[in-house]
């Protein structure tokens, strides 16, 4: 009763393919009393015409149909490739045609003289478990196939995850090889370095604004990699930040000059829009997980750590002091004999006030210049130094004993490798070295320093004069451009 209701539970498409109708209405009946309804046919070819359109569970055949029609029942596609279930009828009379089923994959004999029920309940159930068997495999084969696309979309994760993880560490390895800045001149210069070693950075430029916004210049250095740019003169100042106008100029500039497949780094300030635009090329193949966005955020963090250090710098440093406390100083030092642990050098900025006053229609940036300038200074002098202004023309410094050498030898160095082109609004001035701040050790008096000051006023006037009335016949050589 329980395998009927298994046999029922299930719809069952039979066909019947009988020479004999009163034979197949026997076999009908018997399928109906097992709650199943065949489908009749006399002819082999119409049989096969609805079996390629939708084949039957089971097909019960009389072994006298197996070679009426065009085509041999052995000999079909269906058949051949034992996609077709299938049983035999016979009778008494014909049971010698069974000689021609042996070797097929039939499903078993079906014989009249028999109970039919029985024996198509037997054939029935074999197939019923055969299908049962079919749809197991099927289900399983789902589930397989969704645990495999499970298990490759973790392993996908699994991958991207390790890639992030990769190319964070990698980026973050990049910001802290920046470290500390102690003026812009030298963040770009630390950018640079970490630019000309990444590996996947085939090259690169750098634009950055003037003091007035009205320009893109590009640091002179050399790196390795680093490709300097050719100055921009904007159509309109960025008062901003680098505007994205003035990016797009840079773009254009830059795709002769290193790559027409550029990528952007903008480095965030105190304004809206970018202080610097990095222009580079890269391997993109083998940075596709990099962060860039985040990369930006943090060299941005890094700049924006200087900016305010220097404002905290400017705010409550106490390295600087008046000029009359400088002065009172030296007197104490000359009238009482104080012991003194400085040495008082003076950088006299009367020639480069001289090429000022002579290129007048060229504007000079007095406060960026003095700024960077200091800046620097600051960043190299260690001891117990002081510094102090005697107008724009003087600079006093008392340099720690301890460490003059060394410190003097940093002041020099400054004083001849500085960028002071840079700081001219045309900063293709031709500037040479007779030109450029000089270096001095006075003695720590306040009257001895006003001599020498005046001293100097009349040397530079003299050396001007001199320079014009030589510069045509004698060009001078040419230090920076």
């Amino acid at each position: 009763m329980q395998n009927n209701k298994k046999l029922n539970d299930r719809q069952f498409q039979v066909a019947l393919l009988m020479d004999d109708i009163s034979e197949a209405r026997a076999v009908s009946d018997s399928l109906r009393d097992l709650g199943i309804y065949a489908h009749f046919y006399s002819e082999l070819d119409e049989y096969w015409l609805d079996a390629n359109t939708q084949t039957p569970d089971l097909t019960i055949i009389d072994v006298k149909k197996m070679s009426s029609g065009t085509l041999l029942f052995k000999n079909h596609p269906k058949v051949a490739s034992n996609s077709l279930c299938y049983s035999f009828y016979f009778k008494e009379e014909t049971r010698q045609l069974l000689t021609s089923t042996y070797g097929m994959g039939h499903y078993g004999y079906v014989r009249k003289e028999i109970n039919l029920v029985g024996q198509i309940q037997s054939i029935l159930r074999r197939r019923n478990d055969e299908l049962h068997l079919i749809e197991q495999n099927i289900l399983l084969a789902s589930r397989v196939d969704r645990l495999q696309k499970r298990s490759q979309k973790i392993i996908n994760d699994v991958q991207i995850s390790y890639n992030f993880e990769n190319q964070y560490q990698a980026m973050m390895d990049l910001v802290d090889r920046i470290g500390d800045a102690n003026s812009k001149e030298d963040f770009i210069k630390k950018i640079s370095n970490i630019f000309s070693e990444w590996s996947e950075c085939a090259g690169f430029g750098m634009y950055h604004l003037t003091e007035n916004g009205q320009k893109l210049i590009s640091t002179k250095m050399s790196k390795p990699k680093y490709k300097e740019l050719p100055e921009l003169w904007l159509s309109r100042p960025c008062t901003n930040g680098i505007e994205s106008y003035a990016i797009e100029m840079a773009e254009e500039i830059s795709f002769d000059s290193i790559s027409k497949k550029l990528r952007q780094v903008k480095v965030y300030g105190g304004s809206e829009n970018p202080d610097i635009i990095i222009l580079a090329r890269f391997d993109e193949d083998r940075l596709q997980d990099f962060q860039w966005g985040l990369f930006e955020e943090r060299i941005s963090t890094k700049y924006k750590s200087y900016l305010l250090k220097n404002i905290d710098k400017v705010k409550s440093s106490n390295k600087e002091v008046t000029s009359w406390e400088a002065f009172s100083y030296m007197d104490d030092i000359y009238f009482h004999q104080a012991k003194s642990k400085h040495k008082l050098l003076e950088v006299d900025f009367s020639s480069l006030l001289n090429v000022v006053k002579e290129r007048s229609g060229n504007r000079f940036y007095w406060k960026s210049f003095f700024a960077d300038f200091n800046e620097e200074l600051n960043s190299m002098l260690s001891g117990d130094y002081k510094i102090s202004q005697y107008g724009v023309q003087n600079l006093m410094l008392f340099i720690d004993k301890t460490t003059l050498e060394e410190d003097f030898n940093k002041v020099k160095h400054l004083v001849s490798d500085f960028q002071y082109f840079r700081y001219f609004e045309d900063s293709n001035i031709m500037m040479t070295q007779n030109m450029y701040p000089e270096i001095k050790v006075v003695a720590p008096s306040a009257v001895n320093f006003l001599r020498q000051v005046y001293s100097d006023i009349m040397t530079a006037g003299q050396a001007t004069e001199q320079r014009r009335s030589t510069f045509v016949s004698n060009p001078p050589k040419e230090i920076n451009v």
